[in-house]
């Protein structure tokens, strides 16, 4: 047990004494004053002291005085008041003043020390919780640091990424661009072996370009600079480019790509943004479906929602791979059939997108047959 330390304000002598005793045989130390007054003058602030008991009727500052002098210096010890006088209304008085406790002398000792321990017991209880509040408080305080850190470091991060990736697209794009054309203006006048290297740099540039396409693109997102230049459009004529584009793409693998696109009225979005969009999901749909397959595209109405959905015939997911499938470079088991390479952004950057414009992604996949992938934008003017 702590060695408590209290002080007893009493004016009766033998009170005084017999309290004393009985306090100091439970183990508590014990300091006496003889009035409010007298304890005022000996022992204000009352440092070093865990309670306070004190008589309510004495000669010079009596217990209810000495109580709202103590709580009107905003000390804030537990008092227990002990008196003769059996009065309900001076004891809510004094309670209501600041006083813990209110203990008859009459009654047994015995309820003295259950009022002492009682009171103690809310004290230690009290100061527990002010000392978690402050460990709260601070452990808060260096969670707010560690945050402001960890989100100047992600903006550092952003904008170098941002520049490299900036600085890498011009000559990535020039190698494409002269391998491209080299293939084109020397597909005659060179071996089987040479064309094959050109075409490997040209392979190699092109993904390497599509990496850094991805960097950009997560860099100005995460910076919060993605700004979508809204205007009306068709979204049926969007989609309808995008899988004349990306057929051909297909048909290196004999994948047909069918489409169901209902006439749906101009609607505001960013073509450019949405294109990217509907390009990833395509090029995944074809990076991931074996050698002649199908891929069934739709756009149709939802009540005031567009939806479109790309459907594939491959190898489809685990349930448990579904959680982290849009989460930044996050592989997950299916793999390419064809040999295709994968970063692990673009979904990422979809959702990011449809996020963007007030849309939802949903997808549903199964093991061996396939993955649909559902996007809803408002149709909003």
């Amino acid at each position: 047990m702590n060695e408590y330390k209290l002080l007893l304000v009493e004016d009766n002598i033998i009170v005084q004494e017999v309290v004393t005793a009985y306090l100091t045989s439970a183990g508590y130390k014990i300091e006496k004053a003889k009035n409010g007054e007298d304890c005022i003058e000996k022992y204000f602030p009352f440092e070093g002291f865990d309670l306070i008991l004190t008589d309510l009727m004495m000669s010079k500052m009596g217990g209810l005085e000495l109580i709202k002098e103590i709580r009107a210096k905003d000390i804030s010890i537990p008092i227990v008041v002990l008196s003769a006088v059996d009065d309900v209304n001076i004891a809510i008085e004094a309670l209501k003043s600041g006083a813990e406790d209110y203990v008859l002398k009459g009654t047994s000792q015995e309820n003295i020390k259950i009022s002492v321990k009682k009171t103690l017991e809310k004290l230690e209880l009290k100061k527990k919780n002010e000392k978690l509040n402050d460990d709260l408080k601070k452990k808060n305080e260096e969670l707010t640091k560690a945050n402001e850190e960890l989100v100047r470091l992600d903006q550092l991060k952003n904008k170098y990424l941002g520049i490299a990736a900036h600085d890498l697209r011009n000559p990535l794009s020039s190698i494409k661009g002269y391998s491209e054309i080299l293939q084109f203006e020397l597909s005659e006048k060179i071996n089987e072996e040479q064309s094959e290297y050109l075409e490997l740099i040209y392979s190699l540039s092109e993904n390497m370009l599509s990496l850094v396409n991805d960097f950009l693109d997560i860099s100005v997102i995460e910076s919060g600079k993605l700004v979508l230049k809204l205007e009306l459009n068709s979204l049926k004529e969007v989609v309808e480019e995008r899988i004349r584009i990306i057929k051909g793409l297909a048909e290196k693998k004999n994948i047909k790509i069918h489409s169901n696109l209902s006439d749906l009225p101009k609607m505001s979005f960013d073509s450019n943004r949405i294109a990217q969009v509907i390009d990833n999901l395509l090029t995944n749909a074809i990076k991931f479906s074996p050698l002649n397959s199908n891929i069934y595209v739709s756009l149709v109405r939802e009540l005031d929602l567009a939806q479109i959905s790309v459907m594939d015939e491959g190898q489809g997911l685990k349930v448990e791979e579904l959680g982290k499938l849009f989460s930044e470079f996050q592989k997950c088991s299916a793999t390419p059939t064809h040999g295709e390479t994968s970063t692990g952004l673009g979904l990422s950057i979809v959702k990011k997108i449809i996020d963007t414009h007030k849309g939802a992604i949903d997808v549903e996949c199964a093991i061996g047959k396939g993955c649909i992938f559902k996007i809803f934008l408002p149709m909003e003017e």
